[in-house]
């Protein structure tokens, strides 16, 4: 029996995966839990254009991502703090200030854990962050520290 997979069913198949079965093991178990369907021609086009769908949702979401890493490319962070003696902070910027900062200016949710920072920033000065929107879109952010006045 030759079926399509409607959902992922560990070490047998993919969700849209076709593949052929045992008739009592489609008919008893896949057909009647809905984890997969009849091969027919109509499932079939059915099953490929969900994959195109699938496809360009990912091709957007990527062309998305990689306009958001221009953006933080371009996008200049600055942040003031309070300094002591010899250009030390009082406490220090930390991946959460340089998130809420990157967040007001863009106007898009960026979340802590995405800025890549090791440890907190302590001194005055430029430093280059990095920003991980997805596992291959990592910007370099340019923050800058300075001192706050009054």
């Amino acid at each position: 029996m030759k079926v399509i997979f409607l959902k992922t069913v560990t070490n047998v198949a993919e969700a849209g995966q076709i593949k052929e079965v045992k008739d009592g093991y489609g008919r008893n178990y896949l057909l009647p839990q809905k984890i997969a369907a009849l091969a027919t021609p109509d499932q079939l086009q059915r099953v490929n254009a969900l994959k195109k769908a699938e496809t360009n949702r990912q091709m957007q979401a990527l062309a998305e991502l990689k306009a958001l890493g221009q953006r933080l490319e371009e996008t200049p962070v600055v942040i003031s703090a309070r300094v002591g003696a010899n250009e030390q902070l009082y406490g220090s910027v930390t991946n959460a200030d340089i998130a809420q900062e990157l967040s007001k200016m863009l106007g898009t949710d960026i979340d802590r854990r995405m800025v890549e920072l090791l440890e907190p920033l302590k001194q005055l000065g430029t430093y280059q962050v990095q920003v991980r929107v997805s596992q291959e879109i990592a910007p370099m952010v340019t923050v800058t520290v300075q001192a706050l006045e009054g």
